[in-house]
């Protein structure tokens, strides 16, 4: 009779919901240096790169079931802007109700990219002006496809990463203090994904 084992095998299904491409690399490769047993991440590119269609493929997806995670990234510049359509306001709220996670940044996916060197300043108004902060330490930065596969930029910003969490959430408390302060809460999947390490 074969002995009896406390062990339970257990499988975690997290899925990314991603506005745009830069994402969608730097996700995927997080996926590749963060192989972890037990653990499946996929990533999903929303049909259009706007927070409408991340919030509904996130929506789509979780009424099949079959993930124990899903997070929408998005940047949030639409969201500073109170000309938000009570639709999307509506499925926000929805997603929210749901369980639905999110990892968004303001005013560009970037932000996240200098906050492993710096703390950025309290307002960036762009993308373009968190890129100009970026470059003076990645100087050739770029948005090009060829260039992001090339970089791999989460294993060349990953000894950074603990500085670039805790900067992160340093943002945040200030966040709640004071308006349209710059921030990302991509932290908060790296976090999620690495735990399951332990």
């Amino acid at each position: 009779m074969p002995r009896k084992t406390n062990k339970i095998q257990s499988h975690t299904t997290i899925l990314l919901v991603l506005e745009g491409q830069t994402e969608q690399l730097y996700f995927s490769e997080m996926r590749i240096v963060e192989r972890i047993p037990g653990i499946t991440i996929i990533l999903k590119m929303a049909q259009h790169s706007d927070l409408y269609h991340v919030l509904k493929n996130a929506k789509s997806e979780n009424e099949t079931g079959v993930y124990d995670s899903i997070w929408c990234i998005f940047h949030t510049d639409t969201l500073k802007t109170n000309n938000i359509s009570s639709e999307l306001s509506n499925l926000i709220e929805t997603c929210k109700k749901d369980g639905i996670k999110f990892a968004d940044s303001f005013p560009a996916f970037e932000i996240w990219f200098l906050l492993h060197y710096e703390m950025p300043k309290l307002t960036y108004n762009n993308q373009n002006e968190v890129i100009r902060s970026l470059l003076k330490y990645i100087s050739d930065y770029s948005k090009e496809k060829k260039w992001l596969e090339a970089k791999h930029l989460y294993l060349f910003l990953k000894t950074l990463q603990e500085s670039a969490i805790k900067r992160s959430k340093d943002l945040e408390m200030k966040k709640s203090d004071l308006d349209n302060v710059s921030y990302s809460n991509v932290y908060k999947v790296i976090e999620e994904v690495i735990s399951h390490k332990k």
